[in-house]
């Protein structure tokens, strides 16, 4: 299954993580694909809350803990560009469509609100 992820990740123009209060933030596939994402592929990263239709910065930090481990210190150490938006599909796919890896347009921050 790696070697089909990797094949869709050298493709792919942007790593889209969805993120709820039920997402298995200790997934070892899962935290493995968004390491290999970002560090291997350097993917921009778009992170999409579920359960949150609308995100500030106080609501950035109690949904903090949805996030798979490793997206978590990455973010904390402010060491990647993440843009974050509350579940709105229309969002989503403008997000999608202008965070890009071979336009080279990455967020602004870690903890960048869409």
């Amino acid at each position: 299954i790696k070697r089909r992820l990797e094949v869709r990740m050298k493709e792919a123009d942007n790593l889209l993580v969805l993120a709820s209060e039920d997402s298995d933030i200790d997934n070892p596939l899962l935290n493995w694909e968004i390491e290999t994402a970002i560090h291997v592929y350097h993917l921009p990263v778009i992170v999409a809350y579920v359960d949150a239709p609308a995100l500030s910065n106080s609501t950035i930090q109690m949904v903090h803990n949805w996030l798979p481990k490793p997206l978590q210190a990455l973010i904390k150490s402010n060491t990647i560009r993440v843009a974050h938006l509350g579940w709105n599909m229309r969002r989503l796919l403008e997000a999608c469509n202008k965070y890009s890896r071979s336009k080279d347009i990455y967020p602004a921050f870690s903890r960048y609100i869409y």
